[in-house]
């Protein structure tokens, strides 16, 4: 049997490469590469799996080579993004001459997207459903390759053994329990919208039988929270779900990231039956022609409504905007915030994301080029994020009700703390 690392590379900075979508981790927070579970899951029984996330184990180049001489894999499964390709191939090529009989399978945006070859990768896994191809490149022991996109292939990709996971502290800045973890309902996500590159993955359907399996697993070993990370939730059966969830005895808490048209007050009353606690929606922008330009398909009275609908099943909501449309009106998206209120806010800028609408229009399109603040950015873009943000959280209305919000868990009101002193420290400078 392989012996197979599960690594996510070492960084100078908190990074994400998680999904194809690699970001800046925000006010310090983690929560386990998707691509590293879904692959673990596929290979489980044909592996001996361990597991080493160097960014949320705050992991040096030096500590992390250390480490993985001691477990001397055969095989390597790692990520390799846009926002930290020249280090991370640096890593490898050093990696490579450390361990010159290990093979290095790798994912990311920018092999999932694109056709250029590296050195440093042996085999470039281009679909992380197809556990065919996974498994047949694997036992006919290819010294290269690629795991293809292959659109038919059923999402059916087992169970992760998510103790693997144990002592990195996951967390989302605003987590009950500490030590989440990460489960997929589907894969992809069928919306059009231009700063997004999810569509570019084929979309897919996970069995709920299966999902059920997994929260049972990951309830069995004492996780006490799940980030459901679909792009889109509410695309999943989520009713059946959420009946099977409660007829299962799962007694899991878990946040997801949805659309607003997605959602009604009977779907939000079964959520929040079944353990969901916070909706992370993607409000992108107050101006209904941003909207409208970015393929976004929806409009703000709608999400208004469905953040309405979403407190009121007591069911808290994130509102995640993005700065740096092409004729945006700030202003007008600041006004609508107040009035939609939500308990969070995230604020991005645009960047142009590999394998998105966005990055095939050209410059015009994108401020800053980049994403977020790991490549050079526009500093007056980040000035504005940072002052949108501060004039958000910072009011006396809202500090009350981050008290009161805080006070739901013990982790919580740390993380609170630890979070704010990370967005404070972020602001100054």
């Amino acid at each position: 049997m392989k012996k197979i690392l599960l690594l996510n590379l070492p960084f100078e900075r908190p990074v994400q490469r998680d999904y194809g979508c690699p970001h800046g981790a925000k006010a310090d927070y983690f929560w386990p590469p998707i691509d590293l579970l879904l692959f673990g899951a596929m290979v489980i029984d044909v592996g001996d799996l361990s597991y080493l996330d160097c960014p949320a184990g705050k992991l040096t180049w030096n500590d992390s080579l250390h480490k993985i001489k001691e477990i001397d894999p055969d095989l390597i499964f790692t990520i390799i993004s846009s926002v930290t390709v020249k280090s991370d191939l640096e890593y490898l090529k050093i990696l490579k001459q450390t361990l010159p009989m290990t093979q290095i399978w790798a994912s990311g945006d920018l092999v999932f997207f694109s056709d250029e070859q590296h050195a440093e990768v042996d085999v470039r896994v281009r679909d992380l459903t197809n556990r065919a191809g996974i498994l047949d490149l694997l036992n006919c022991h290819a010294k290269t390759g690629v795991v293809d996109v292959d659109a038919q292939a059923p999402f059916t990709c087992g169970i992760f053994p998510h103790e693997l996971l144990r002592g990195y502290g996951y967390a989302m800045p605003y987590s009950l329990y500490p030590g989440i973890t990460a489960v997929l309902t589907n894969y992809g996500c069928p919306f059009p919208c231009t700063f997004c590159n999810s569509n570019g993955f084929p979309f897919k359907k996970r069995s709920i039988d299966e999902i059920v399996q997994e929260l049972l697993y990951i309830q069995r070993f004492g996780i006490r929270e799940v980030l459901f990370r679909d792009f889109t939730f509410s695309l999943s059966d989520v009713a059946e779900l959420c009946d099977k969830i409660k007829r299962n005895d799962i007694r899991l808490a878990w946040s997801c990231w949805s659309r607003a048209d997605l959602v009604n007050a009977d779907l939000l009353r079964s959520m929040k039956e079944a353990g969901c606690y916070l909706i992370s929606y993607g409000v992108e922008s107050g101006d209904d022609d941003i909207l409208t330009h970015s393929h976004k398909q929806l409009d703000t009275q709608l999400i208004h409504e469905a953040a309405g609908l979403t407190r009121a099943a007591g069911i808290e909501v994130l509102a995640s905007v993005i700065f740096g449309f092409p004729g945006e009106n700030r202003e007008r998206t600041r006004s609508y915030l107040q009035k939609l209120d939500p308990d969070y806010l995230a604020v991005n800028l645009l960047c142009r994301r590999t394998g998105s609408a966005a990055s095939k229009e050209g410059p015009t399109l994108v401020i800053p080029e980049g994403c977020d603040s790991l490549i050079s950015a526009d500093l007056e873009q980040i000035r504005l994020r940072d002052e949108a943000e501060k004039s958000f959280y910072l009011r006396p209305a809202k500090l009350l009700r981050f008290l009161m919000l805080s006070l739901k868990s013990r982790h919580r009101f740390f993380i609170f703390f630890k979070s704010a002193w990370a967005l404070f420290r972020k602001w100054q400078g």
